[in-house]
């Protein structure tokens, strides 16, 4: 909290690195941190794919999330050797887009391919990319102009004029800013 008292920032949204090893029990971590402070809102991990020991179904994934009520909600596909995709993630995703419920993933976490597959596939999903740096205008343009539900957070964007342009082409309404602290 000094952290963010010492950059007047009001809100976060946060995680338990726990959560990455054993999800249940990181998430209920996260849950305990936030009620003891009203400045900090839940996101949990969920671990692909559906049917895992921590995800169940689609209705104990529902209940699950509406019982707990994060704000986002994070996933680390490639570190669980998973693909993110609509064919490998579906059942997730579809409960998420259902829910209205952000999905937050760091750069590594997928590939620019599988990000356009999934947004097309779930055109009511909020996918967060944290830390891409938009310095990729190759992929990351054409994602902008194709889909409108792919959000970049600007925490590590070294800007060489290129917020300006991508403000100038696309709107800010898709970047959000992050500190990623500590």
């Amino acid at each position: 909290l000094a952290y963010m008292d010492r950059y007047c920032l009001t809100d976060a949204v946060v995680y338990h690195p726990d959560a990455c090893r054993d999800s249940f029990a990181g998430n209920a971590e996260t849950s305990a941190i936030c009620q003891k402070y009203d400045r900090l809102r839940a996101c949990y991990v969920i671990d692909p794919p559906m049917g895992s020991n921590t995800c169940g179904d689609a209705d104990e994934l529902t209940k699950y999330l509406c019982e707990n009520r994060p704000v986002a909600v994070r996933m680390f596909p490639k570190s669980q050797k998973v693909p993110f995709s609509s064919f490998y993630c579906g059942d997730i995703l579809e409960v998420l887009e259902g829910l209205r419920m952000p999905l937050l993933m760091n750069v590594g976490e997928y590939t620019y391919e599988e990000v356009a597959e999934v947004a097309q596939n779930f055109p009511d999903l909020k996918l967060v990319l944290l830390r891409p740096g938009l310095n990729r205008s190759r992929v990351t343009f054409p994602l902008m102009k194709k889909t409108k539900n792919v959000y970049f957070d600007t925490s590590v964007m070294l800007d060489t004029g290129l917020l300006t342009e991508v403000v100038s082409k696309f709107g800010s309404e898709r970047l959000l800013y992050s500190s990623c602290l500590p």
